[in-house]
């Protein structure tokens, strides 16, 4: 789902606008497979003598985020933009799920300047601007590390005082997680 909102106003020569956005993706998708075909009466479930022949994949992902910006522009030659991202991943912890990542853009048409009259026919468009923001990544984190379970196929594991075969715990959850963030800053002359 992506929502979108637009604002555009001129008054003089001050131009201003902003747009407000919401985006959400919630996928989920399983295959079974099986080596030999199974029985009519099969139930992966209760029958794990079979378990050598029956493959199961699962992959989920779910994110959601707001984006905000707002440009203001003075007789198109004095530029400012801020912008803002909150973004929520299903890899954290509910109390680390989201992240906060601001920027903030100036820059300076100096091709609209009156000085800069005269060099209009060689260069007609001249412009520098700096920006510094920061965006965020979810680099090497894994589907559920905040939970604390077990593994499936993988080893040994006690449950209620036996020893279960093909089950591993997973370990101690990791739960202070969170988004990466990454700082950008630019100088640009266009």
């Amino acid at each position: 789902m992506q929502l979108q909102l637009n604002y555009t106003k001129q008054f003089k020569k001050h131009n201003i606008s902003a747009v407000l956005g919401y985006e959400a993706s919630d996928y989920d998708w399983s295959k079974k497979t099986y080596g030999t075909e199974p029985s009519t009466d099969y139930l992966p479930l209760l029958q794990f003598d079979e378990l050598n022949s029956f493959g199961d994949e699962w992959s989920y992902e779910a994110r959601a985020g707001w984006i905000g910006r707002i440009n203001y522009n003075f007789a198109h030659k004095y530029l400012i933009e801020i912008l803002a991202r909150y973004d929520g991943s299903y890899l954290y912890a509910p109390s680390k799920r989201w992240g906060f990542f601001p920027g903030v853009s100036v820059g300076w048409r100096i091709s609209e300047e009156k000085f800069f009259e005269k060099l209009r026919p060689v260069i007609d468009d001249l412009k520098i601007r700096a920006s510094i923001g920061q965006t965020g990544t979810e680099k090497d984190v894994k589907l559920f590390d905040y939970l604390s379970g077990y593994n499936w196929n993988q080893g040994n594991a006690v449950l209620d005082g036996e020893v279960v075969s093909g089950l591993n715990q997973r370990g101690l959850p990791v739960t202070n997680l969170s988004w990466t963030k990454i700082q950008h800053q630019i100088l640009v002359l266009t």
